[in-house]
């Protein structure tokens, strides 16, 4: 990945940062402005999929921290992708290791396929390819391509009317995503229906003239675009503005993010993104998933549920489910006392929210 550029704007620019680069065929505006390859324009391409094969194996070879989370048994039902389309089904392996990925998408006014009580015997003689939406199909090619066999789609793995279900999975979907080798994040697609292994806008780069200030070099172009600051930008995509989808966010220990401009990886020591490459990971060192390794657990939870109720939730009745994955973590890591929300130990400051 060539090196760009990279202008922290300061005051200037509220605080955004830019990336500059030599446009392919003009003079460089200056010394070592390089010129760099273009971002993949389909992110189904094999730049972008080397991508989400490399960022996590550097991951598990390399960070100490994300290494503390081990491979462990699947969770109660996931879906076997098998070796091709004709070969998917839903199973209930028992006490089978082996490293899976997990979907995070938005449902959408187009419901996702379902499993329930009636359909399940279904569902594990097989899985039409046809049949699975198209961010479905896009989560099974991923997982194809990064090797993996096993892919777990909520919708698919909780029978949808089953209340017993319900009572135990959310609990339960901290281990989930935290233990997955890696959460796709459909971020860019608004519903199931709607794939995001997809071409990608050419607004990416913004062309702009550059004058030099010695007058007698010919003016030339330079390539720009505003970098998303993945510390503060949540909202980078659909997804981002989803309840549920934070607390699988939260919850990951690595994400691989599919935006509508470039994949995005993160985990608990490192950001890397097509553009720039590798970032310092404040942002995700501050996640639940990581809260046994922060000096101050309680303000890592309280900007947690801030956050949270950011977010769109379609049933109010689902808030708590949705904080009881994130809760539990929490309790785990520092022996709090969770009710309905809040914390025992903290009960004035968590009343706040």
């Amino acid at each position: 990945m060539s090196v760009l550029e990279t202008i922290e704007s300061g005051a200037l620019f509220g605080g955004r940062s830019f990336h500059i680069r030599k446009a392919s065929e003009y003079e460089p505006a200056w010394d070592g402005l390089e010129e760099a390859s273009l971002i993949s324009s389909h992110s189904s391409s094999d730049d972008c999929f080397t991508f989400a094969q490399s960022c996590p194996r550097d991951c598990f070879s390399n960070h100490k921290v994300c290494q503390q989370v081990s491979t462990t048994s699947l969770s109660k039902r996931v879906i076997d992708i098998g070796e091709d389309q004709m070969s998917i089904r839903l199973i209930e392996p028992k006490c089978i290791k082996a490293p899976y990925t997990a979907l995070s998408h938005c449902w959408g006014d187009c419901q996702p396929l379902k499993s329930n009580r009636l359909n399940v015997h279904l569902r594990k003689e097989g899985i039409e390819w046809e049949s699975l939406p198209r961010t479905f199909q896009d989560a099974t090619t991923i997982t194809r391509k990064i090797g993996l066999r096993y892919l777990r789609i909520d919708s698919l793995c909780i029978l949808q009317d089953n209340d017993q279900d319900w009572e135990t999975e959310p609990t339960s979907m901290g281990d989930v995503y935290r233990n997955a080798y890696l959460t796709i994040a459909a971020t860019s697609a608004s519903s199931g229906d709607i794939p995001f292994l997809t071409s990608r806008p050419d607004r990416y780069f913004k062309r702009l003239p550059f004058r030099f200030g010695d007058k007698r070099r010919p003016s030339t172009m330079i390539e720009v675009r505003e970098i998303p600051d993945l510390d503060k930008d949540n909202n980078i995509g659909p997804l981002d503005r989803r309840a549920w989808a934070f607390q699988e966010y939260q919850l990951s220990t690595r994400i691989l993010q599919y935006t509508e401009f470039e994949l995005v990886w993160e985990c608990r020591e490192a950001t890397y993104c097509e553009c720039i490459g590798h970032k310092n990971n404040w942002h995700s060192c501050q996640r639940v998933a990581s809260v046994h390794n922060i000096n101050k657990p309680q303000k890592v939870w309280h900007n947690a549920v801030y956050e949270f109720l950011k977010r769109q939730m379609k049933f109010q009745s689902d808030k708590l489910p949705t904080l009881a994955g994130l809760a539990k973590i929490v309790s785990k890591s520092t022996g709090w006392n969770y009710c309905a929300g809040l914390g025992e130990e903290n009960l004035v400051s968590d009343l706040v929210w």
